[in-house]
């Protein structure tokens, strides 16, 4: 979860000052493919199934980074879960899907990433 959050500061802060995005599509799809691998997350997730809400620009950082430390915070305590830590888990997890970010599974519902209009700016050093 570290690295998505950093992968979303070093970008955001990046395009808010017009400069290319230092992590690619390619670099975040690699992460997000490691977090799957915990019961956290939903295996049966398709990208495709998503659609933005509203633009990148109009997402507020703070509540992204909020709830980035939320997540965060349910899947880095160590050792078996308690049925309170549990419950708290299942509630961080329906909480970020209840975020305004994303619609999934609309009929219309399309990949982000595969809109032609998008050019990947690569990584830059």
């Amino acid at each position: 979860m570290a690295g998505i959050l950093q992968m979303v500061i070093r970008n955001g802060i990046a395009g808010s000052m017009n400069r290319p995005r230092p992590c690619t599509i390619e670099q975040c799809n690699n992460l997000r493919t490691q977090l799957l691998q915990d019961d956290f997350f939903d295996r049966e997730h398709r990208p495709e199934q998503l659609e933005p809400r509203m633009r990148p620009g109009k997402v507020l950082f703070s509540d992204l980074v909020v709830l980035m430390a939320q997540v965060m915070r349910v899947l880095m305590r160590p050792g078996p879960l308690t049925a309170e830590e549990e419950a708290e888990r299942v509630k961080v997890r329906n909480d970020a899907l209840r975020q305004p970010f994303f619609d999934k599974e609309k009929p219309e519902s399309r990949n982000p990433f595969s809109d032609p209009s998008f050019e990947d700016e690569g990584c830059v050093a």
